[in-house]
């Protein structure tokens, strides 16, 4: 590829996890809830709850976007409300669990494109799509964390 009149051409590799050789399958998700939002807010608001704990909590209802943990004697709370830097449309309120160190990974993403869209159920795996427009669309599905009670 030859890049534009006084560009680069850029190659990235995000090593995430080890897959092996089988390529796999994409899942077909029914989502109940879709977040767009700022990437840098997002990978931001992951940063902050990774102090508390080691799981994230994102509950999404009609007027805002919740990312929460906690730990021993902490917790840390974002809410970030529709209109203010964030759309939401939920068809419910959903509740998802998952591992903050798979999430910190894929906000790498954040850094090839501005905004992010979660797409989520309740406690079902959640979808991250980032995208540049004429220039990249990149997705990740995380399954939820599910704890042993």
């Amino acid at each position: 590829a030859k890049p534009a009149k006084g560009g680069a051409v850029r190659r990235f590799s995000l090593p995430l996890i080890e897959l092996g050789e089988k390529e796999q399958k994409v899942p077909s998700l029914d989502f109940k809830a879709v977040v767009e939002t700022d990437a840098a807010r997002l990978a931001e608001a992951i940063e902050d709850v990774d102090i508390v704990g080691e799981s994230v909590s994102f509950v999404i209802d009609k007027k805002k976007f919740k990312i929460s943990a906690a730990g021993d004697l902490r917790k840390a709370e974002i809410e970030i409300e529709a209109g203010d830097g964030a759309t939401i449309d939920a068809k419910e309120m959903v509740k998802s669990k998952f591992s903050v160190e798979y999430l910190k990974k894929m906000m790498q993403g954040g850094k090839l494109a501005d905004k992010v869209v979660l797409r989520l159920s309740q406690d079902y795996p959640i979808k991250l799509e980032y995208t540049a427009v004429d220039k990249l669309h990149l997705a990740f599905i995380l399954a939820p964390r599910v704890d042993n009670d």
